[in-house]
Formats: structure tokens, sequence, C-alpha cells
């Protein structure tokens, strides 16, 4: 599944001047992929009013806006993947966990999928000072 080409960070524009870059760019069951990540914080004043995952929605709706155009320039796809500070996550983010989980099952990794997800999970920090 992620095996046939190597990730990439930060993969940039054919334009040299952009200065837009998502964060990665691989290959997901044959398909070239862009992913950029975001971290929200729900409890931020400006969110305090939406609902649960609204924030979420709306910054992949971003994601998208920003980076398709990108992904279209280099036959790709384009997934964001949000997360919330307290641990909730967008359909995107869920999509590429799981895809994460089937590879991790698939190659047969030292550590259990369910393993593998959590620990990422649990990597995700955020500044108390974002309002993003």
């Amino acid at each position: 599944m992620w095996r046939t080409s190597p990730s990439r960070v930060e993969q940039t524009s054919e334009d040299q001047n952009s200065k837009q870059r998502p964060d990665i760019f691989t290959t997901i069951s044959g398909q070239q992929m862009f992913i950029d990540v975001g971290i929200v914080q729900p409890s931020a004043m400006s969110h305090r009013n939406k609902g649960p995952l609204v924030r979420v929605q709306e910054y992949e709706k971003e994601k998208i806006t920003k980076y398709t155009p990108i992904a279209i320039e280099q036959d790709a796809g384009m997934m964001p993947s949000i997360y919330e500070s307290n641990g909730g996550y967008g359909e995107q983010a869920c999509n590429l966990l799981e895809d994460i989980k089937r590879f991790a099952h698939e190659e047969a990794l030292a550590f259990a999928p369910s393993e593998v997800v959590r620990d990422m999970m649990d990597a995700v920090s955020v500044d108390s000072d974002s309002e993003r």
C-alpha cells in the first residue's frame, strides 16, 4: 500500500515561487496523495459556540481548497488530516488512520495496528494558546 514510493515531506508546487507546501506526499493504495495535517483547539474562545467537530470540518475544507490546485498539477489526490487538541478527528483523518492500520496489519509490523494508531494519536499535542 505505501511501499510503491517513499513519502516526502513538504512537496513543493511546480511554481517554485509558491510558498504552499502540503506536509506529506506519498502513495496510498496506488494513488499519489498529498496529506496536510492540522490541529484545532475546539475550546478556543472563537470556536466555543460551534458544535462537535465543526471546526475540524471547516479546516478540512480550507486545506482542500488551498492544496487541491497543487494536487491536480501533480496528478494526485488531497487528504487533509485534521485533529482536535482534545482527541477528536475528522473524516479524512479517520480514513488515513484506517489506511495506516491496514498497512501495519499487511506488513506484519512489530507493533499491533491499534498500537501504531494509538501512539500517533498520543503524539498529537497543541500549544494551549492556539486559536486555530
